[in-house]
């Protein structure tokens, strides 16, 4: 049985599937096996697979119509034998020593269920992206699933490892967020709240940044975000100021994506909620402003 079981789930990636398995393969820590499962490809994905299915044993190869990432993830953990479990999408990539640096935390500390790091951004054709923020909130160990959700912390898919137990307490992937994302969220909030999460501050993998990509679907990604804040904070009394605060850094946290890519009204826009969910929230009163003037300076009305 290999150490680790690393899941590729993709969707037309011909393009970069070659460079994410690479990446596995060139890992300096060699006991992993790696599943892909390919959720309906239509491009040349099944004719660049078939050199690596020719020449490692440790590559298993499944096909399913097209269902979702999380439905495909789902279906390779339960083909997957690996004591711990690591996610890579095909058009990602890996530093050389991710998993060795996963796997000797996950070793020495049976407390830690989830260890994960840095990510790079990656345009499409490779070319780096500025990162200077990209530790700012990730920076965060121990038991933190309510910052999860109030987005104090983020986990970046890509360097996550975590233990087969933890799957096994908490479930499988919620196939209900299958299509419209942030099911790799979910399951990271499911086990934060069983088990320690453990942070490096390394780079520990590339994130390609595509136009087509599911996490730019705004109407998708939102429906998934509340139905994650309904899943496990139904509208009730007792529940009404944490929700009220993850609505808040949900949409502030839409609408510093808008700002960066300067579509300033819809940051705008979101700010506005963000602040009518929780008007204490002083970070989207300051990112408003800023917005706003960088609006204007455009010669924008900023309530079109």
């Amino acid at each position: 049985m290999k150490k680790v079981s690393v899941i590729i789930a993709t969707y037309n990636c011909a393009e970069y599937i070659s460079e994410a398995i690479d990446s596995v393969i060139s890992q300096t820590f060699q006991d992993f096996e790696i599943i892909i499962v390919d959720d309906g490809s239509t491009d040349d994905t099944r004719k660049i697979l078939d050199h690596y299915l020719n020449n490692y044993d440790n590559i298993k190869y499944i096909y399913q119509e097209n269902q979702g990432p999380g439905i495909a993830r789902n279906i390779a953990i339960e083909n997957s034998k690996g004591e711990y479990i690591a996610f890579l999408d095909a058009d990602d990539m890996w530093f050389q020593d991710r998993l060795e640096i996963g796997v000797k935390i996950l070793d020495e500390d049976s407390e830690i269920g989830l260890v994960h790091g840095i990510d790079i951004n990656l345009l499409a054709n490779g070319k780096l992206i500025n990162n200077n923020q990209k530790t700012k909130r990730n920076k965060l160990s121990g038991y933190i699933a309510d910052d999860l959700l109030l987005r104090k912390i983020h986990i970046n898919g890509g360097t996550v490892l975590f233990r087969r137990e933890c799957v096994k307490k908490v479930g499988l992937i919620d196939e209900n967020l299958s299509k419209i994302g942030v099911e790799d969220r979910d399951l990271w909030y499911r086990i934060a709240r069983e088990y320690k999460v453990k942070f490096v501050n390394k780079p520990m993998a590339y994130y390609r940044v595509r136009k087509n990509s599911m996490s730019k679907n705004y109407e998708n990604m939102m429906r998934a975000r509340y139905y994650l804040v309904n899943k496990y904070y139904p509208e009730g009394n007792s529940n009404k100021i944490i929700r009220k605060k993850i609505f808040s850094s949900m949409h502030m946290y839409f609408a510093d994506g808008y700002s960066w890519r300067k579509k300033y009204q819809n940051a705008i826009e979101d700010y506005l909620i963000s602040i009518k969910f929780n008007p204490l929230n002083l970070r989207s009163y300051l990112h408003l402003i800023k917005t706003m003037i960088k609006k204007i300076l455009l010669g924008q009305n900023c309530f079109l």
